[in-house]
């Protein structure tokens, strides 16, 4: 997403910079300090407390109460049209319906409705903490049926079997190189990403269904549907920046809006897509250290990298 510049990282590429813009959220005081009771008492999977809290809330900052509004919309794309994905495996039989979500670069709907783009909000002041701990995702006809899942910082994906196949999702990169399995008909199985950049989500019995996985450090964000639709809640008022980026090309465009209280602004966004715009996010990419999330969330906030 074309999120607002950062100076410190004009040496990577377009690309890099825009998911550094998009995963990092904050202030401009990459130095300052979470105060103890800023801290949550237990961090899920294991992380550190500290961790979570000083990409968060590096201010140790109070939740912010103030009024807030929201922004809803569609994202739509033109220009060319999606290529064939590169998928790593044939789709069975059994797994034919996964075409539909796996078989294309990016899924486009009626009307030129981009599906699975991520959206975000930044630029606000104050802290938002995120008030749902886990983000489900459910293995069903062999997908996780979706091309892109956003989470914040501190959250848990807890992936299950919807159906009578297993599922065997990956996390990438994965340091730990712990396989996780998730038959069906039992409780899934949660993973913990381990720092705030982008992964992708496997399942390596079904090797074509793959999710670009952001994990952010704001939790104004959501991913459009069936129809190209999103809705972002609980933004503090006033003027704010929001993004659209189209994954699979790291193609974005953005706009400055105004949250007023209690009032849902509808936006419409248009992401022009050009065929030779094919860099694919990769879990490789540079990671950057940055801040927290006080004021509007910016490239120097927290650590950060780019998509699988």
């Amino acid at each position: 997403m074309s999120f607002p510049p950062t100076p410190t990282r004009s040496s990577f590429p377009r690309a890099i910079a825009l998911v550094i813009a998009v995963i990092a959220a904050g202030c401009d005081e990459p130095s300052a300090k979470p105060s103890p009771s800023a801290a949550p008492s237990v961090a899920p999977g294991g992380l550190d407390p500290t961790l979570v809290a000083k990409a968060l809330n590096p201010k140790g900052l109070a939740p912010y109460s103030g009024p807030t509004g929201s922004v809803k919309g569609v994202v739509r794309v033109e220009g060319d049209p999606p290529a064939e994905a590169d998928v790593q495996a044939e789709f069975t039989p059994k797994c034919e319906s996964a075409r539909a979500i796996h078989g294309k670069q990016f899924r486009v709907g009626e009307g030129g409705a981009l599906v699975d783009a991520l959206v975000a909000v930044t630029a606000y002041e104050g802290y938002l903490p995120e008030k749902q701990a886990k983000v489900h995702v459910t293995g069903k006809g062999c997908s996780w049926g979706t091309q892109t899942i956003a989470m914040t910082f501190g959250q848990q994906l807890e992936i299950k079997s919807g159906d009578d196949f297993t599922y065997i999702p990956e996390l990438r990169p994965n340091r730990m190189g712990v396989v996780f399995v998730a038959p069906p008909h039992r409780e899934g199985v949660i993973l913990t990403p381990e720092r705030p950049r982008s992964y992708k989500l496997v399942d390596t019995s079904h090797p074509f269904s793959t999710a670009a996985v952001f994990v952010l450090q704001y939790p104004t964000h959501d991913v459009s549907d069936g129809q190209g639709r999103f809705e972002i809640k609980g933004i503090p008022v006033g003027k704010v920046k929001i993004n659209a980026l189209l994954p699979p090309t790291m193609e974005s465009v953005g706009k400055e809006i105004e949250i007023k209280s209690g009032e849902a602004l509808e936006v419409e966004l248009v992401i022009q897509h050009q065929a030779r715009a094919t860099a694919a996010p990769s879990a490789s990419a540079p990671a950057t250290a940055a801040s927290s999330a006080s004021t509007a969330p910016s490239a120097s906030t927290a650590p950060s990298a780019a998509p699988n």
